[in-house]
């Protein structure tokens, strides 16, 4: 009899029947998340079938899994929940981490990765690294966190909705008065890596998902403004009429629902020196790293980044947004650097360092 993926009501074996040499087996209900055994129901789907606990939660997954509403884990094949999913693609941050790592160590096994877009830059390199123990790292070096309201950064990292080639408008980074179409190169947690169009590889650019440099397509013309080519152009200006019209002709345009608003910062200098947090380094601006507020001046801070040299420290306004509080790369799913040269703790060794293209 063909399935064809239609409803199967079925007996499950008991789930709470213990396996030879294992322990039981704990299987929830897809929908409800319940432990009510035994799972009598079940539907399959396209990655294996789902245990449901009553007709009532079958029911309502099959009416949302056929209209596409229905999103399951990439890692788990679990539903996904829209209150607490770090990207529309996972369930949690746990789950992010683990298939993004596991991409990523299979790419290194088959020594092949991923092609890049055309024109874009070479591999970055990174590392995966044991997960840094910041309270482990804050008894060692006796410091202490710099306070969320230090930062202007949302309470809980914005869900990153774009996919890898959408349109939207830009501030050219070289030029803040002009607004540019640009293109989505790669995503990390919350963050796009941008490219202008008509511009090249060389010019990339890093902007957070709720950044107010970003913005759908025909908010400039709403506003007034006109779009304008990128600072360094590479065709002659009065083709840049024609050059727009092709490049959004059939591209796809980044829906306004996805982008966040800007939060709001802090009315005042609240840092003090000493204290801990993640910044971006701007010389490799794909990286957010450990780091430490050197000096508080007015309304700018020294931030150094812990165990290297301070060729790579820099001086930014307090309300930066290439500045976070702990703790968020492991709560946004974007992977953090620990100290550098650090030999006496375990917490802050790299497993591999490999070479990988954000995609």
């Amino acid at each position: 009899m063909k399935l064809n993926y239609v409803c199967l009501i079925t007996r499950v074996k008991q789930v709470g029947k213990k396996r030879p040499g294992g322990p039981h087996k704990i299987v929830i209900c897809t929908w409800c998340n319940e432990t009510k055994l035994p799972l009598k129901y079940v539907y399959p789907t396209k990655n294996g079938k789902k245990d449901f606990c009553s007709e009532t939660c079958l029911a309502e997954f099959r009416k949302a899994y056929k209209k596409g509403a229905c999103i399951l884990c990439l890692q788990c094949d679990n539903l996904i929940k829209a209150n607490n999913s770090p990207s529309k693609d996972y369930c949690s941050t746990y789950c992010m981490i683990k298939h993004q790592t596991k991409d990523m160590q299979m790419r290194l096994e088959a020594k092949t990765p991923a092609a890049p877009l055309k024109g874009s830059p070479e591999p970055l390199q990174y590392e995966i690294c044991q997960p840094f123990d910041w309270n482990e790292y804050f008894r060692e070096t006796n410091s202490v966190p710099a306070p969320q309201n230090c930062f202007k950064q949302a309470t809980s990292p914005p869900i990153n909705e774009f996919k890898v080639g959408m349109k939207l408008e830009a501030l050219d980074p070289r030029n803040v008065t002009s607004t540019c179409i640009a293109t989505v190169i790669s995503i990390l947690g919350p963050r796009l890596r941008l490219r202008l169009d008509g511009s090249d590889n060389k010019n990339d650019f890093w902007r957070l998902v709720d950044s107010s440099d970003i913005h759908p397509i025909g908010h400039c013309e709403k506003s007034g403004g006109m779009l304008q080519p990128p600072m360094g152009f590479r065709m002659i200006a009065s083709s840049w009429p024609m050059f727009l019209l092709k490049t959004l002709n059939g591209a796809e345009i980044a829906p306004s629902k996805i982008f966040h608003k800007e939060p709001v910062g802090p009315r005042a200098n609240l840092f003090q020196t000493g204290q801990k947090l993640e910044a971006i380094d701007k010389n490799n601006p794909q990286l957010i790293c450990c780091a430490t507020v050197g000096a508080v001046k007015n309304d700018q801070i020294h931030v150094t980044f812990d165990g290297w040299k301070g060729a790579f420290d820099y001086w930014c306004k307090y309300d930066s947004r290439d500045i976070f509080p702990v703790g968020w790369c492991a709560e946004s799913g974007h992977p953090m650097q620990p100290p550098g040269q650090k030999n006496n703790s375990g917490t802050n060794k790299c497993v591999v360092n490999l070479n990988f293209i954000l995609d």
